[in-house]
């Protein structure tokens, strides 16, 4: 907007309405992009853990989250976000932890890191195949992001 901060209007500012259109689109673009890769591993876990059929795992979550972003109250959905953000970050935070600290330590602690998810971890799953979705994508879009 023009009277808020956002990237287009920056960049219209700096250089001109056409770049700063170019940029939005260019910014919707990459939103699409990552809402798609969220809704595909979603449903990739959804299905996983309940069973339920990939498709539906596209759509149910999918219809969810929007009912609820179009029906609550801005400041419970900013609630919401908030943490929701907290939780991925935290998450994240702790999964680094963990990856570092796997194999570390005193001679007990690395043999025993044979027993450790990441050592017996099927990383070939984050090879693209056309059964299971591809996890290198999304990792990428969220560390970039």
């Amino acid at each position: 907007t023009e009277a808020g901060l956002a990237i287009s209007s920056i960049i219209r500012a700096a250089f001109g309405k056409k770049w700063g259109i170019i940029s939005g689109i260019a910014f919707i673009a990459q939103m699409v992009a990552v809402m798609t890769i969220q809704v595909v591993k979603g449903a990739a876990i959804t299905s996983q853990i309940t069973g339920m059929p990939y498709a539906l795992g596209c759509v149910v979550p999918s219809v969810v989250a929007s009912l609820f972003v179009f029906l609550a109250r801005p400041e419970v959905v900013e609630g919401a976000n908030t943490s929701l953000t907290t939780m991925m970050i935290g998450g994240f935070a702790l999964l680094c932890v963990a990856a570092v600290t796997a194999g570390n330590g005193n001679a007990a602690t690395v043999a025993s890191s044979t027993a450790s998810p990441f050592a017996r971890a099927n990383w070939a799953s984050l090879l693209p195949n056309t059964r299971v979705t591809w996890s290198i994508p999304v990792l990428m879009k969220l560390l970039a992001w």
